[in-house]
């Protein structure tokens, strides 16, 4: 989970008026807003996002499990109404940090939760290409818990300050219980009796669903939807993405599956059967960025604005890179118009350009970078901080210090496509000669824009941020680095968790009663996809 978001910003937003102007009637602007579904050279600029709300869900519900079953792996992000008490969150003691987030789970609620899904189409690698390509679907839940919670008023001036629509959730969230307070029913089935059939005309990879999905919306469908999306998920035996899991994951369990267990051990035991192998485990892309990437800095905004920098450069070099492919199949759905929201992830004007000159910082505009955000990705006192809150700043900065430390080593690494060539600039400041930074002295460029904030956003930036440092080990076998999985990050610790059985350990029971189902078919799901390989061998 990452609770930073400073450059996020959104582009456009339909609306159900602006539906008629995607027809044949405006073809140059309906192939413009198409074009923003594609990266396919490698320049990330924008994120379609897929809002989820009460009054869309039975629409888009189907949407939803198709993409899932499509998937190759979900990243997944949550937006809450507060964390609890932040003193047994510091605790060297593990049980007692647990106890702490426990708590916080079992009386603060979710607010939205987003759901990133990637299916890899291809691998290729020529000697003019080398390129893995996605298609994705993002969606943000807005989600309405219908128990009483506590709402922290930090957390509130959070969400405001990121355009967070309260209003909106308020009236159109998602409701959902506890998961004490009702248990799962199984209403999504396929095959019962006197259930009713639909079929969807989509286009894209879903169009190549090879069954008829069958939905059974139930009285209690909409209190229950929520742990039935996430039972759907885990059924689906495929790896999970996260981002400083640990919160989300005890937050999941009790919100969406069962009652959280007292002991840390018995919690890590229950999820150990989630993730039991290469084929469904977890990944966290806070661990994987410290322990295997080893970058300067692992808080979200920073691990995925770096790799969408360096997938650019990498792709200009005809070197591996990530292209991603949003799913487009849903504008041709008007009913559905005002819930695509695409979102501005755009690199810094001129990045992409071959002539570029290197932008030297002297000792003065470096110090205008504020020290804490460069480092957490956050600072307590943005609204009346003077410093500079930018992560391209920081990633420039970065990026100047390591071609300093290559021009002492006597090194030459051409980095001229994307202007970080050692250059008479660079020269300049070596010798102690002082250049301004185009745009620190621009009033806009103190403080990043930040007009909307997203749980979709942020699952989705995990997502790729895992393809993308994960890529060479993808290029060659299409699955991720298993060594790498089943950790999660513990600040303060050298050392992570990791999810495995403990021994001594019992799994408890309301776990075991959930758990079966879920196991169940998983089951029928691999011993189907057994069958369909051997069909494919003979």
């Amino acid at each position: 989970m990452e609770l930073s978001s400073s450059f996020r910003k959104s582009l456009y937003m339909a609306s159900a008026e602006d539906a008629p102007r995607l027809g044949l009637d405006d073809g140059c602007k309906a192939a413009g807003r198409l074009a923003m579904f594609r990266s396919r050279t490698g320049r990330l600029s924008h994120i379609v996002v897929v809002e989820v709300n009460q009054k869309n869900f039975k629409t888009l519900w189907p949407y939803l499990l198709i993409s899932l079953k499509e998937a190759s792996f979900v990243a997944i992000d949550l937006e809450l109404s507060g964390l609890g008490i932040c003193q047994g969150w510091n605790s060297l003691n593990i049980e007692e940090r647990y106890g702490a987030i426990r708590e916080g789970a079992r009386t603060r609620s979710i607010l939205s939760l987003g759901i990133s899904t990637f299916k890899l189409l291809k691998r290729k690698e020529t000697r003019q290409k080398k390129r893995i390509r996605y298609k994705c679907q993002v969606f943000n839940i807005l989600t309405f818990c219908m128990d009483p919670f506590i709402v922290e008023p930090s957390s509130l001036q959070f969400l405001v300050r990121n355009k967070f629509d309260l209003n909106r959730l308020v009236e159109l969230g998602v409701p959902y219980y506890f998961s004490s307070s009702d248990k799962v029913k199984s209403t999504v089935i396929d095959g019962l009796e006197n259930v009713k059939p639909f079929s969807l005309n989509l286009d894209g990879f879903q169009n190549d669903m090879p069954y008829r999905l069958r939905v059974d919306i139930a009285t209690n469908f909409q209190e229950n939807s929520l742990k039935i999306l996430w039972k759907q998920i885990l059924e689906r035996n495929i790896p999970l993405m996260l981002h400083n899991g640990l919160v989300d994951l005890i937050f999941l369990y009790q919100q969406f599956y069962a009652d959280l267990p007292e002991k840390l051990a018995e919690f890590v035991t229950n999820i150990s059967d989630w993730f039991p192998d290469a084929s469904a485990c977890i990944y966290d892309s806070k661990y994987f960025s410290e322990y295997c990437v080893r970058m300067n800095a692992s808080f979200l905004e920073y691990v995925f604005r770096k790799c969408q920098r360096e997938n650019a450069v990498e792709a200009s070099f005809s070197r591996l890179y990530v292209s991603i492919e949003f799913d487009s199949s849903m504008l041709s759905v008007s009913s559905l118009s005002d819930a695509i929201d695409i979102v501005s992830c755009q690199l810094p004007e001129g990045f992409y350009l071959a002539d570029v000159k290197v932008n030297v910082p002297n000792e003065e505009e470096r110090r205008c970078i504020c020290p804490k955000y460069a480092v957490y990705g956050f600072c307590n006192s943005k609204s009346s901080c003077s410093l500079l809150h930018n992560i391209d700043a920081v990633l420039d900065v970065e990026e100047l210090r390591q071609a300093k430390l290559r021009s002492r080593r006597k090194r030459r690494y051409d980095f001229s496509t994307k202007s970080i060539a050692v250059n008479n600039d660079e020269v300049q400041y070596l010798k102690g000669e002082q250049t301004k930074v185009a745009g620190l002295e621009n009033p806009e460029t103190k403080k990043n824009s930040t007009r909307c904030h997203k749980a979709g956003v942020d699952s989705f930036m995990t997502g790729f941020s895992m393809a993308y440092m994960s890529r060479m080990k993808l290029l060659r076998s299409g699955t991720f680095e298993f060594d790498c999985s089943n950790r999660l990050p513990l600040p303060g610790k050298m050392i992570p968790l990791v999810i495995r059985k403990y021994e001594h350990t019992a799994r408890t029971h309301d776990h075991l009663e959930i758990w079966d189902s879920i196991k169940s078919e998983r089951r029928k799901r691999l011993g189907s996809l057994g069958a369909v390989d051997q069909l494919q061998s003979e």
